[in-house]
């Protein structure tokens, strides 16, 4: 279950808008303009008439399931990069999977509704500052974070909405979209810090670079203490009695 689900869904609220984002997150492929009055009804237990007392009309259900649904986006995008790294954009389970598709027929119902082309512009612009935070944040030194050029915060995103693509219309293994992300950054930023694809690698990682040394690719290695005077005179005093002849 993904650590961040709490973000996607609100089980305890009672407001129509929300039961209709719940349903509708789990829509699967179908797009946002499949999602019908009767589509909300049938599971929720109620009429048609109800939903469109409460909701209006299709198009205007249909909006306000999408402005719920991405507000709930944005603040998931936000917690995944900062816990798991850009890697965490990458849908890796099928619930996930089925976020990134409503995500998508967002996309691509702009072209039939202004007002949701530009709540769509606005998620699309913190996806990017999240890709920069995540970038600068991991490839920072002591002098500060560090500057990202904006061809490479755009071709990361680009990347990612890409594999996205790829993972859930052409059911690309989760393995295979990690590893052309890995090439992705390995490409265009900065291949010597592995520890930018993800927070739990970095933990992990035996090497990581040195205290103002970020940047030049050369990993901070911990020399062995420097033995205290009282051990150096243990250690003269044990090799003086071996070299001395024992007493009979």
């Amino acid at each position: 279950m993904d650590p961040c689900r709490h973000l996607m869904f609100a089980p305890a609220s009672v407001a129509w808008i929300d039961i209709a984002t719940d349903l509708g997150t789990t829509h699967r492929g179908r797009g946002l303009g499949a999602l019908t009055p009767a589509a909300i009804a049938k599971p929720a237990g109620c009429s048609r008439q109800a939903v469109h007392q409460q909701l209006g009309s299709a198009e205007a259900m249909r909006r306000a399931v999408a402005a719920r649904f991405l507000a709930r986006w944005s603040r998931w995008v936000d917690v995944r990069a900062y816990l798991d790294g850009i890697a965490g954009l990458l849908p890796d389970t099928e619930e996930v999977t089925d976020w990134v598709r409503v995500w998508l027929a967002c996309c691509v119902y702009t072209a039939n509704d202004t007002e949701v082309a530009k709540w769509v512009a606005d998620v699309h612009a913190i996806e990017r500052a999240v890709v920069r935070s995540a970038l600068a944040r991991f490839s920072s030194s002591d002098t500060g974070p560090a500057q990202v050029p904006d061809g490479v915060t755009a071709t990361v995103q680009a990347a990612v909405t890409g594999l996205r693509v790829a993972r859930c219309h052409v059911a690309v293994p989760y393995e295979e979209v990690r590893n052309t992300l890995d090439a992705t950054l390995g490409c265009f930023v900065w291949s010597t810090h592995p520890q930018l694809l993800d927070v739990k690698q970095r933990r992990k990682s035996p090497l990581r670079a040195a205290p103002g040394s970020a940047g030049r690719g050369r990993p901070h290695v911990r020399r062995p203490p420097a033995p205290s005077p009282s051990s150096r005179w243990r250690k003269t005093a044990r090799d003086r009695s071996r070299r001395s002849p024992r007493r009979r």
